[in-house]
């Protein structure tokens, strides 16, 4: 099986859009395995999964940074806010690609919830990392769960060994 380590970036404030991505992941491997007879195993840590633990102060962010250095993908979640942890999260993410690391950034972005903190993250990654978030917006779940399924699956069906011109050529 060719295991694909998908990292989910969110804040409290859209934890219904990260349930709504893990459901997604779920159900693209389901019609990767069972309808396509392809073999691509998704997983996708979940904090919300982790045992209880007391960490140094400060050391919050530890463990999901290991988990976006783990990961060859990481599909972050903007609503209103821009968390700090979600923040550190992208940011490594795009040290990362800086640094010539093959993961993918899936940014995703309610525009109508867009504040200047947003387009200062944003401005900051560009200056820091020299790379431009093209987010993909969305105003609802069901306009969400569209748009990720279509941003998966060229990666999914690449990764399943799948050729579409203009992917992987």
């Amino acid at each position: 099986m060719t295991a694909v380590r998908v990292m989910i970036s969110n804040g409290h404030d859209t934890d219904v859009y990260r349930d709504r991505a893990q459901d997604v992941l779920a159900r693209a491997q389901h019609m990767f395995l069972y309808q396509m007879g392809t073999d691509p195993y998704v997983t996708e840590w979940d904090y919300r999964r982790d045992p209880s633990t007391v960490v140094p102060l400060g050391g919050v962010a530890t463990r999901s940074l290991a988990m976006v250095d783990y990961s060859e993908a990481l599909l972050a979640i903007l609503g209103p806010t821009v968390p700090r942890i979600t923040s550190q999260e992208i940011c490594r993410a795009c040290e990362r690609r800086r640094d010539g690391d093959a993961v993918e950034l899936w940014t995703f972005v309610n525009p109508a919830q867009t504040t200047a903190r947003h387009e200062r993250f944003f401005a900051r990654v560009k200056r820091e990392f020299g790379l431009e978030i093209v987010w993909s917006p969305y105003t609802n779940e069901l306009d969400f769960q569209a748009t990720l399924f279509t941003t998966l699956f060229p990666y999914l069906s690449q990764r399943a060994g799948a050729r579409y011109p203009g992917i992987g050529a």
